[in-house]
């Protein structure tokens, strides 16, 4: 469950970075697409950050490097 929800969250991520990189290429036209993506990315990364803690508690002690 955890490992598909990571997944999910990893390709959701992949999109958006994506998605942020060709607003940017297009001009300042979109600057509030830009900001939008950010926001979508930053909280899958969070919810990713939270669920690999979650993972490494379960588990043996893992050291889990946030970004």
């Amino acid at each position: 469950m955890f490992f598909r929800t990571a997944r999910s969250l990893e390709r959701n991520i992949e999109e958006k970075r994506i998605k942020l990189q060709e607003a940017r290429n297009q001009n300042n036209d979109n600057h509030h697409e830009v900001i939008k993506i950010r926001h979508q990315l930053d909280t899958d990364l969070r919810e990713l950050q939270n669920l690999l803690k979650t993972i490494a508690g379960k588990q043996s002690k893992v050291n889990v490097n946030l970004i």
